[in-house]
C-alpha cells in the first residue's frame, strides 16, 4: 500500500502512467499541465502536477510555473474524488474545488483526461487515506 500524496504515491502515478500505452496514445498532440493543490492533509499543503508532452505523461511533486489549469481543493474532498466517491465535476459546481487557469483546455482533451483518470484509478487499489488531523 501507498500513502496518499506521498513521494511513494506519486512515484507508483509517474510509473503508471508512463507505462500505460492508452495514456501516452491519448496524450499524443496534446500539451497541458494540471496543478493539483491539496490544503489541509495530514502534512500540510500538498502540490503536485501532472505534464502533458505530446505523447509523455509526467507526475512531478511540488508547483509548476504557469499550469493550464489549477485546481485547490482541501484534503477532504480530494481524498472523497480520489477514492470515486464525489465526482470531480460535481465539487467543482459545489464549489469544494477552486479552478484557475483556461477550463476550456479541460473541454478540449476529455480524452487524455480520461485516460488519466483510468491510471489514477489502477493506483487507488493500493492506496491508503490517512484521516486528517483535527486542528
Amino acid at each position: 500500500m501507498v500513502t496518499y500524496l506521498s513521494t511513494e504515491w506519486l512515484d507508483r502515478l509517474r510509473s503508471a502512467a508512463q507505462a500505460d500505452g492508452a495514456l501516452r496514445a491519448a496524450a499524443e498532440g496534446v500539451e497541458l499541465t494540471l496543478q493539483q493543490v491539496v490544503t489541509a492533509a495530514p502534512g500540510g499543503d500538498v502540490s503536485y502536477y501532472v505534464t502533458f508532452d505530446d505523447g509523455e505523461v509526467y507526475v512531478q511533486a511540488g508547483e509548476v510555473r504557469d499550469p493550464s489549469v489549477t485546481f485547490t481543493q482541501d484534503y477532504r474532498t480530494a481524498v472523497a474524488v480520489a477514492r470515486g466517491e464525489l465526482n470531480a465535476l460535481d465539487a467543482l459546481r459545489d464549489g469544494r474545488v477552486l479552478l484557475t487557469g483556461d477550463p476550456t483546455l479541460l473541454q478540449q482533451r476529455t480524452d487524455a483526461l480520461a485516460a488519466l483518470d483510468a491510471v489514477f484509478s489502477e493506483v487507488r487499489a493500493e492506496t491508503e487515506y490517512p484521516e486528517p488531523t483535527r486542528r
